[in-house]
């Protein structure tokens, strides 16, 4: 971006003078309209582009930085889309293995992260099993571990936990389930995402 600084050698003039260009307001007009607020409309600008210039998008309810290099519009933050109505992916899940799950049929393309329920089905008396595993490919370092815990009780224990998964382009993330040995089983279902 080019300095928007006022030099020395300028003057200083506020808007709407007949025949010299508003220094004053030169820097504050890049990413904020007249009234002081944000820009923003319901489409990005097309002209007067700055690198890092911030834009609100009312149509999507969500803040953008232009990244001159790239020439598109990114996204602050992450926004999270709650789905209507949750959807099973993994049902009754015992795969001890890495197993692949797709999220393309849930989950828009350009979807970073979907949010999942996980339900725990812990028999009577299984110690923190079963455990379940996420990652989002074979190349992730990183795992999350859902576990549940120990119970004595005469019935089946269920919990219920959120967690968020990071996709790939593809839409799919792998899990596995330790079961120790035990009978417990784990239902995923889709929740949202970002």
């Amino acid at each position: 971006m080019a300095q928007q600084i006022i030099n020395y050698d300028e003057e200083m003039v506020g808007a709407n003078h007949p025949t010299k260009d508003d220094t004053l307001n030169r820097g504050f007009l890049i990413s904020h309209a007249a009234n002081g607020g944000i820009r923003n409309g319901a489409a990005f600008p097309a002209s007067g582009l700055e690198d890092r210039m911030a834009f609100y998008r009312t149509d999507l309810d969500r803040m953008y930085v232009y990244d001159l290099g790239d020439t598109a519009w990114r996204p602050l933050g992450a926004a999270i889309q709650w789905l209507a109505s949750a959807t099973v992916i993994i049902s009754s899940g015992t795969a001890a293995t890495w197993t692949s799950v797709d999220c393309s049929s849930v989950v828009p393309a350009g979807t970073g992260a979907v949010i999942l329920e996980v339900e725990l089905i812990i028999p009577t008396g299984t110690a923190r099993l079963p455990i379940f595993f996420v990652r989002q490919d074979a190349t992730s370092a990183a795992e999350l571990r859902v576990r549940a815990p120990y119970q004595e009780s005469s019935s089946n224990l269920n919990t219920h936990h959120q967690v968020i998964v990071a996709l790939d382009d593809d839409r799919t993330f792998d899990y596995k389930v330790d079961q120790g040995g035990q009978s417990g089983q784990v239902t995923v279902k889709a929740v949202g995402y970002m």
